[in-house]
């Protein structure tokens, strides 16, 4: 008490006013720091509460995801199974078709082998009729011409010599000769304009 009277009479009360003033500053600026701290809380903990249902929404997102990637791997694991069966079928496919190829190359080679054999003994056999007519006379041999399909009677006379050929021409009716020239003359007439 002495020393409020004290103050009074030397300050006045002008100083009793202040300290008021202060003290009543000093407890509205720990009633805002309180205030701030409990406003900062509070964002703080909405914040963590936004976070948290953020967090929620995402991981509901993200299993979302997983789960469509999940789904879609197992659709490409799938189409990888289905792609590699075909491949296994193509490979099979062609692994027989390669067989089957070679064995018609072989095949051919055979028949190209048969047929040059047998042109080849069609050829013999020719010159040897061939022979067998030169070496008739030829008027008989013109009556055995004159009987036969003017190309197949062709084929002998172009084998024979010029010698016996003319001999047996000279005693060929003239509409067999003729028949039998034409033949001969339109044999290779094509050959030139023809293209393969």
């Amino acid at each position: 008490m002495m020393a409020r009277r004290f103050i009074q009479q030397r300050f006045g009360s002008s100083l009793l006013t202040l300290l008021m003033v202060s003290f009543l500053i000093s407890g509205a600026l720990r009633i805002l720091g309180e205030a701030r701290a409990l406003a900062t809380s509070l964002d703080v903990s909405a914040l963590a509460q936004m976070a948290e249902e953020s967090d929620l929404a995402s991981l509901a997102e993200l299993n979302r995801l997983i789960n469509f990637l999940n789904i879609r791997e197992s659709e490409l694991a799938e189409r990888e199974r289905a792609v590699a069966l075909i491949e296994a079928d193509i490979a099979i496919a062609k692994r027989e078709i390669a067989t089957q190829l070679e064995a018609l190359k072989a095949a051919e080679d055979r028949l190209s082998a048969r047929m040059a054999q047998s042109n080849e003994a069609s050829a013999a056999d020719l010159q040897q009729l061939t022979q067998v007519y030169e070496a008739m006379k030829p008027a008989v041999a013109a009556e055995l011409f004159a009987a036969m399909d003017p190309a197949f009677a062709a084929e002998f006379l172009i084998r024979m010599t010029p010698e016996a050929a003319a001999a047996v021409f000279s005693t060929l009716p003239p509409e067999a000769a003729y028949a039998l020239s034409a033949v001969m003359a339109g044999r290779n007439a094509n050959a030139a304009t023809e293209r393969p």
